[in-house]
């Protein structure tokens, strides 16, 4: 006899398929007790999910200059009592909710359980300030009932002030579709002046991998004010040459220019989209001291980040 529990369970099934089909690979089924048809085609829903992840992810990087996978940042912004205040606008499209069930929620509340158990362990010794930063993998809930998997990044901000206290970034892997680069004219042009370029030929896959690797840990750590090329190499077994000549096949820009760029890309988002103190953003955006921020950052967009941020209010 077909329940209400069914339903909901079918339901959460076709919407990680619909997921799917637009190319959004981060979903997954939480799986639950029972021994039936419908956990059966979850648990092979979830496995499909992520063999198509890993897949899209190589075969993206084979023929680097027309990515298949790009990343899309989801930033909270929370309070001492760890609500959420702010948010960049990428969130409520990726967890399936409105913005306003959204703000001033207790971070936990888009938590699923494992990940509540886990954030609950750790928050008081951070609030406590026995640490400044410290990283973990989070489920988040969506509001299809389905979950994210994603590694997070979270710190505490400063200065502090009433309203804001900690962030948390992560990057969750969406598909670029063709249609996405006809919208975005700098992009279509971007890739279609690297069509000409021709990709290095690697001889081993591992090669290949790995620089993709370390692409995605510059991605998820650029709040890390100690990351350089000697972190990178000594975390890859690496020598510094290869890592740079592997990277600038792939890429077309080194490891420490990439980290550079990201940072301000990054950087310039907070200033224009938050109410952040300009020196809180250059430490969370990993830069050593604000007057080094703010030459880069000028440096880059011919303006400086206190005359962008007047400008934009």
């Amino acid at each position: 006899m077909k329940t209400n529990k069914d339903s909901n369970r079918w339901q959460k099934l076709f919407y990680m398929l619909i997921a799917l089909a637009k190319g959004n690979f981060s979903y997954r089924i939480k799986r639950s007790r029972y021994d039936d048809e419908i956990e059966a085609m979850s648990e092979l829903g979830n496995m499909l999910s992520q063999d198509l992840q890993e897949i899209f992810s190589y075969h993206g990087f084979v023929n680097p200059r027309r990515t298949y996978i790009y990343l899309t940042k989801m930033d909270f912004y929370l309070d001492k009592e760890l609500r959420i205040v702010n948010f960049s606008k990428e969130v409520p499209e990726l967890l399936q909710l409105a913005p306003e069930k959204l703000e001033y929620t207790h971070f936990r509340e888009i938590l699923d359980s494992q990940s509540l158990q886990i954030w609950e362990e750790i928050t008081p010794q951070f609030q406590e300030k026995l640490f400044k930063r410290f990283s973990l993998s989070l489920n988040f809930k969506t509001g299809k009932g389905l979950s994210i998997h994603s590694n997070c990044f979270v710190a505490a901000l400063y200065p502090e002030n009433v309203d804001l206290r900690f962030s948390v970034s992560t990057f969750v892997p969406v598909l670029l579709d063709e249609a996405s680069t006809k919208l975005d004219p700098a992009l279509s042009f971007i890739l279609e002046k690297e069509e000409y370029r021709s990709p290095k030929i690697f001889h081993q896959n591992s090669d290949l991998r790995q620089t993709h690797e370390v692409r995605d840990y510059i991605l998820q750590n650029l709040g890390n004010d100690t990351m350089n090329m000697e972190h990178l190499t000594k975390k890859y077994f690496v020598t510094a040459s290869k890592l740079k000549n592997d990277f600038k096949a792939v890429f077309g820009t080194t490891p420490a220019q990439f980290l550079r760029e990201e940072r301000l890309k990054l950087a310039k988002e907070l200033v224009q989209n938050t109410s952040l103190p300009l020196k809180n953003i250059a430490y969370t955006c990993g830069f050593s001291s604000y007057p080094h921020f703010s030459y880069a950052f000028k440096h880059v967009y011919k303006i400086s980040p206190q005359q962008l941020r007047n400008s934009d209010f």
